[in-house]
């Protein structure tokens, strides 16, 4: 604690505002970085060609039924 004593007031209100600052700027950037990935990812979910979206998900559907109906036949 004696490192800190050379430090006035008016340090500690400077370095709080600059943390304050930080802070802001930080969560402004997080919030915009958040909204971007939404409209992008609402958009992309949203579209038209619905069958390019997931071409991979007939075959696991088929997949993870044939091997539903496996089990339940034993």
């Amino acid at each position: 604690m004696v490192s800190f004593a050379k430090y006035t007031i008016i340090d500690w209100i400077a370095f709080i505002q600059v943390l304050l600052i930080w802070f802001y700027m930080a969560y402004r950037s997080g919030q915009w970085i958040v909204s971007v990935a939404c409209s992008n990812g609402w958009r992309w979910w949203n579209r038209k060609n619905k069958k390019k979206r997931w071409p991979w998900l007939r075959f696991t559907k088929h997949s993870i039924l044939t091997v539903f109906s496996l089990v339940l036949s034993l």
